[in-house]
């Protein structure tokens, strides 16, 4: 009796080169896009150890087959055409050296695409390779590239300062209406729900204290002067008094 044969290994397909993450194309021509590349592994199921697989023969080459998503996963096609957007630029199958390649480029811009798809028209690429071996066909599982933009042109570096300036200055007052501090640091004004000092009445009431300080050197003055003049004032009231004394006598005299 014949023993059975067990499987050990298992393929699988993995990206190893991202594309892009933006592509201008209306920059480079017709032969410019993004490029995207897939390796064929073999992973031991027993040891989990994983190796890259080489393939001999031309034969048993592995095409590639992709699409173009929106990031929600939805199928992206063409506006205009409802064709697919995909425009395949080279390709070529896993051989030999166990990799694989595509690049491509699209006509239309993520710009068209912002209310359809959504996340601001942004793609994916969705890889995956039918193939087969001893005619049975192989799992080789499907996978997603990041996430990438369709632009026309590059921007200029003027329009692109103007956006930095835009955006800067959305942040300050994001920030304000939040009440965070600025770049400068905490705000030396007074805290909310205190009043500023009057600085205006403060410095009228410093005039009202120096005119009364003036008013009091005016006081102590005059007191000097009639210190000074004592002896004058004080025989003045005398002889006053003694006149009046005088007059008094003679009239209860009479």
């Amino acid at each position: 009796m014949a023993a059975s044969t067990t499987t050990t290994t298992k393929l699988f397909l993995d990206i190893i080169e991202q594309p892009e993450t933006v592509l201008y194309n209306a920059v480079g021509g017709k032969k410019k896009g993004l490029t995207v590349r897939v390796g064929l592994f073999s992973k031991d199921v027993a040891t989990g150890t994983v190796t890259r697989c080489r393939r001999r023969g031309a034969g048993m080459a592995i095409p590639l087959q992709a699409r173009v998503l929106y990031t929600s996963g939805l199928p992206a096609t063409s506006l205009k055409t409802d064709d697919d957007l995909l425009v395949v630029i080279e390709e070529q199958a896993i051989g030999a050296d166990g990799e694989g390649r595509i690049k491509f480029r699209m006509e239309e811009v993520s710009g068209m695409h912002r209310p359809r798809g959504g996340d601001g028209g942004r793609f994916i690429l969705e890889i995956s390779a039918p193939a087969t071996e001893a005619g049975e066909p192989l799992d080789l599982g499907t996978h997603y590239t990041d996430a990438f933009t369709i632009r026309s042109k590059v921007p200029s570096a003027k329009k692109q300062k103007r956006k930095s300036l835009t955006a800067a200055a959305q942040a300050a007052a994001a920030a304000a209406a939040c009440g965070v501090a600025g770049p400068s640091g905490p705000s030396s004004g007074p805290a909310a729900g205190t009043r500023a000092p009057r600085r205006k009445r403060a410095s009228v009431t410093g005039r009202r204290s120096r005119s009364r300080s003036s008013s009091s050197s005016a006081s102590a003055s005059a007191s000097s002067v009639t210190t000074d003049d004592g002896n004058d004032s004080d025989t003045s009231t005398d002889s006053a008094a003694s006149d009046s004394t005088v007059v008094s006598l003679s009239l209860i005299h009479i």
